[in-house]
């Protein structure tokens, strides 16, 4: 794999890939053309692609000749980088994109591919395949059913022994994500998280990738974090401070807040694996309203909108890849109310002291936050007496309004 972040290559690291000769390996493919006209071509790019998925990932990079030994065999060099001709960009992604939708089951999340201008016949086409920690992805195009892996020579077939031992692995990786979101939240309660709050009365967001289960990699965006800390502001923060910590780094507000004017009341924890844990008070108001304790829902649904589109970016800048797993839980909010309109609030009230909504995957960049989140936001209406939330339109799309 090209050592960049995808958005960032360009043909220059094309260029150098050429010029130092870098062999193939488990994680880099070089291809003279794109699978066009036979079912064959198309199985072996299928199989290409699913093989990167159920091992570490990869970049398969088309339009790259390959260089040849004494015998005319591939030496797995680059020879040069041609680059594909009479290639139309965007209906050429559209097309792989459709075969791999259509080819593979699971569904692997977070592929890329775009087209590299500038070389002498035209573009060339790069495909990244992120290590899937849904794997294994069968092959299922003209009834195939093939299960396919990498190692250093190249793709091989999985035995059914290899296959079990995947399914395993991916069906583990629920009851770990379970585990820390219980976990942190127990942590939140008992006083023992990364900073002191003034209350246990919060909103707590975690965005989890699935390649932090056990994060083989050795992943650590700490350094990165540091470098990006705009980007991680914590929310309703006027005031913030920034450092390391035992878990990655850490981003908090410091103005004088609640009863001690000392403590905390929002931060940003970014582990060194990637995942996030956002915390904020400011959002549940406790303000007396015909003596009801109160969420003024249309400033919450706003913010948690705006929240989870700026820490999945920063999360992308950062290099982590999909499916991140969304999951929104709030303390505390035993007999509070929802604000349906500015001066109006629900007759019945949150009957518990923990809310936990429904977890979201998020399988690519691309997602719109208001249809993504809506039955998280439905989830917080229902749970206070009504079926679902008077802020989004007929449309289904979310409508800002007073409250």
């Amino acid at each position: 794999m090209i050592e960049k972040q995808f958005d960032a290559i360009d043909k220059g690291d094309i260029e150098a890939l050429v010029e130092n000769k870098k062999a193939e390996r488990r994680t880099l493919e070089y291809k003279v053309a794109l699978p066009l006209g036979t079912d064959e071509a198309k199985r072996e790019f299928l199989s290409d692609i699913s093989s990167f998925a159920n091992s570490a990932g990869g970049d398969i990079l088309y339009g790259i000749t390959d260089e040849r030994d004494e015998n005319n065999q591939a030496t797995g060099r680059p020879q040069e980088a041609t680059g594909l001709s009479a290639v139309n960009e965007t209906s050429e992604q559209l097309r792989l994109e459709s075969l791999i939708r259509d080819g593979i089951d699971r569904r692997i999340a977070g592929i890329q591919i775009k087209a590299i201008p500038g070389f002498p016949s035209g573009p060339v086409i790069l495909v990244r395949v992120p290590r899937s920690w849904l794997a294994p992805h069968m092959v299922t195009f003209k009834n195939l059913s093939r299960f396919y892996a990498r190692n250093s020579a190249g793709k091989y077939q999985l035995d059914v022994g290899e296959i079990r031992s995947g399914f395993a692995l991916s069906e583990s990786a629920p009851e770990k994500i379970r585990a820390f979101r219980t976990d942190r939240l127990a942590r939140i309660v008992s006083g023992d998280g990364p900073v002191s709050l003034d209350t246990n009365r919060m909103m707590v967001l975690h965005l989890f990738p699935i390649s932090a289960v056990e994060n083989r990699s050795g992943t650590d965006v700490s350094r990165e974090a540091n470098r990006l800390s705009h980007r991680i502001v914590p929310l309703s923060a006027q005031a913030w401070s920034q450092r390391f910590n035992a878990d990655g780094f850490l981003t908090y507000d410091t103005r004088e807040w609640g009863e001690s004017k000392r403590k905390a009341s929002t931060y940003v924890q970014v582990f060194r694996s990637g995942a996030l844990e956002i915390t904020n008070q400011r959002l549940l108001i406790r303000a007396v309203v015909e003596h009801d304790t109160i969420i003024p829902m249309g400033a919450f649904e706003k913010q948690l909108l705006e929240a989870v589109a700026r820490f999945v970016r920063f999360q992308r800048e950062v290099g982590i890849t999909p499916p991140i797993v969304l999951m929104l839980s709030l303390l505390g909010v035993k007999d509070f109310a929802l604000t349906t309109g500015t001066y109006d609030v629900t007759d019945s009230k949150i009957d518990r002291d923990m809310l936990t909504a429904p977890d979201i995957l998020i399988e690519d960049f691309s997602f719109e936050p208001d249809i993504l989140l809506r039955p998280v936001i439905d989830f917080l209406w229902q749970a206070a007496g009504l079926a679902d939330s008077p802020n989004y339109g007929p449309d289904g799309r979310w409508k800002e309004r007073n409250g």
